[in-house]
């Protein structure tokens, strides 16, 4: 059966609300969840929606089913609707009657935000409270010395066993942005003013370890987004994919050899992510936060 008469017959047959809720309830997600899984599926399905409607993205209508399913499991339950249920819920209206985005972006003066490089210092609580993920960007040129200067205080980070594994290529150069592209998806992060590709040397961990090596570089690159955000920077962290610390490759061996040979990278030194830097040219809203108590789930 052709695919475009298979994704009609689904779509029709989705289009039963009993049929609709049978697929889901007994096929997609016929494993179960939990309420914690529930509630963040919710707000995963919401991140991809405030994506979508912000940058006028078409919505898939899986997308918008899937978090109508969601939604009326959560009502089923009778769970208490929170600020990131209330929030996916207002996109979800947004969606189907296409309003636009739904997360208002603010204009911010070219040159950053509160804290521009060489002002005064930002509070942390407020730098971790403010900092966002940007998408995008001014045409100001951002100086790699100033962002050699942030790694540099960035490095602070902990990590296991105090390996300081971490390394760093900045990319700048048109021809180095267009060869990377070719291992991430999406486009936006080829307008930021400097790319900062995160690496690995993964041959230092053991083999019951490997994951530390994510660990270590997730404490350096959130530490680094605090220090860009403090300096006046909208960031991104992009999650690499093409292969893995523990020797997982999802491209072809040639894609691997030749992102190893443009920027000198062993076999161990395993790229994990890419943030995209520059000068802020919208301040986006702040998706609303999990209540403390579905993060705690035990005091003493």
């Amino acid at each position: 059966m052709p695919g475009n008469l298979k994704r009609m017959i689904r779509d029709w047959l989705g289009s039963w609300p009993l049929v609709n809720r049978v697929f889901y309830r007994f096929y997609r997600y016929r494993d179960g969840l939990d309420e914690k899984t529930l509630r963040g599926l919710i707000q995963q399905c919401g991140h991809s929606l405030d994506l979508r409607l912000g940058s006028g993205s078409a919505v898939p209508p899986r997308l918008i089913k899937d978090l109508e399913f969601l939604l009326r499991e959560a009502r089923r339950r009778n769970l208490r609707a929170d600020d990131p249920m209330r929030w996916a819920l207002g996109l979800l209206g947004m969606a189907r009657y296409g309003l636009g985005p739904a997360s208002a972006e603010s204009a911010v003066p070219a040159g950053g935000g509160p804290a521009a490089a060489g002002g005064p210092p930002m509070a942390l609580a407020e730098a971790i409270r403010n900092r966002r993920s940007v998408r995008k960007y001014t045409a100001e040129a951002v100086e790699a010395e100033d962002i050699v200067s942030a790694i540099d205080l960035a490095k602070w980070a902990p990590s296991s066993c105090n390996r300081q594994l971490w390394q760093a290529v900045l990319l700048q150069k048109k021809e180095d942005v267009e060869f990377i592209s070719r291992y991430f998806s999406g486009t936006f992060y080829t307008g930021a003013g400097l790319l900062i590709l995160v690496v690995m040397n993964a041959g230092a961990y053991g083999d019951g370890e490997k994951h530390f090596a994510y660990l270590d570089g997730g404490a350096f690159i959130q530490n680094l987004l605090l220090v860009l955000h403090a300096r006046g920077y909208g960031a991104c962290w992009l999650g690499f994919k093409g292969w893995n610390t523990a020797g997982r490759v999802s491209t072809t061996p040639e894609k691997r050899a030749a992102l190893e040979s443009r920027f000198g990278l062993s076999r161990d030194q395993v790229p994990v992510s890419l943030i995209a830097v520059g000068r802020p040219a919208a301040a986006p809203a702040a998706p609303p936060r999990q209540g403390i108590e579905q993060i705690v789930i035990r005091r003493p």
